[in-house]
């Protein structure tokens, strides 16, 4: 069963590779005109904007902080529940190795 598991996953990954159109550089001209086209309205980015930075850090302090958050509830909870490694009844026996 794994077999045939493993060699479906590998002619899915073929199919996959072999159905991907070529991709297109980012410094290449556009294939159609309407590529081409802006919105009249739409001002150019400047190059040395930093305003991205300041979202771009608050987003990854958010993600790090939800990680760490959902990692110490978890841990609390699976303490709690008694289903960690470390248990107070043990360390108080003088432990066994």
């Amino acid at each position: 069963m794994r077999l045939i598991a493993l060699s479906v996953l590998v002619l899915a990954m073929f199919a996959a590779v072999a159905s991907v159109t070529p991709s297109q550089a980012a410094n290449s001209a556009p294939r159609t005109h309407n590529e081409l086209m802006l919105r009249a309205d739409a001002k150019p980015v400047d190059d040395h904007d930093d305003s991205r930075v300041g979202v771009q850090l608050v987003v990854a302090g958010l993600a790090a902080g939800v990680v760490v958050g959902v990692g110490t509830g978890a841990y609390l909870l699976r303490r709690k529940l008694g289903l960690t490694a470390y248990a107070p009844e043990d360390a108080a026996g003088g432990g066994h190795h």
